[in-house]
């Protein structure tokens, strides 16, 4: 369905009309009207919510700004996002409009700070990995410890069980002696 055939909702009077930003309002009374769905700017047909393509003439209905990436409808002039301007030529024209030498210090700055960026990165992952090597190094301490603990434990274990052995041998000796 075309806007042309569509009817204010406030007069009733058939033909409503498609104003800058996505706008339809009534070529009678002015009347702001909500439509369900997206209205191609090109020949004003409503299409379903949600179409990227019009039904009717085949024309994109969204475009991506050229600075943050937002989807924008086909007929914005700007991004409803950043507010940059969505037209090629004018996008154009600003770029080659801006002194070159700007454009070389704009982009020596956008390179500090992302060197700048990157260094904090790379700091903060070797501070990160610094954390992770304490930690196994403090597990690895433990662990030893445990372990000489044990060792020692069995050491002890061992020398005392080693003397009982000599004491019942030396016990087994005098008796013997003794008893003859």
């Amino acid at each position: 369905m075309k806007l042309a055939d569509m009817t204010c909702t406030h007069c009733e009077g058939a033909g409503l009309e498609l104003q800058a930003e996505g706008a339809v309002v009534c070529r009678y009374c002015g009347t702001p009207n909500q439509v369900e769905g997206v209205v191609c700017p090109r020949c004003e047909a409503v299409n379903a919510p949600g179409a990227a393509v019009c039904a009717d003439c085949r024309q994109s209905l969204v475009k991506s700004c050229p600075a943050c990436s937002t989807q924008n409808w086909a007929g914005a002039e700007r991004c409803r996002h950043c507010g940059r301007g969505l037209d090629a030529v004018a996008h154009v024209i600003n770029h080659w409009d801006t002194n070159p030498a700007n454009r070389l210090n704009e982009q020596m700055r956008a390179n500090a700070e992302l060197k700048k960026q990157q260094l904090a990165d790379g700091e903060r992952r070797t501070a990160d990995f610094a954390a992770i090597e304490q930690r196994r190094l403090a597990q690895v301490a433990e662990a030893r410890k445990r372990r000489d603990a044990q060792q020692r434990m069995w050491s002890i274990g061992l020398a005392v069980a080693l003397t009982v052995f000599i004491v019942f041998v030396a016990v087994i000796l005098y008796a013997a002696y003794v008893s003859k």
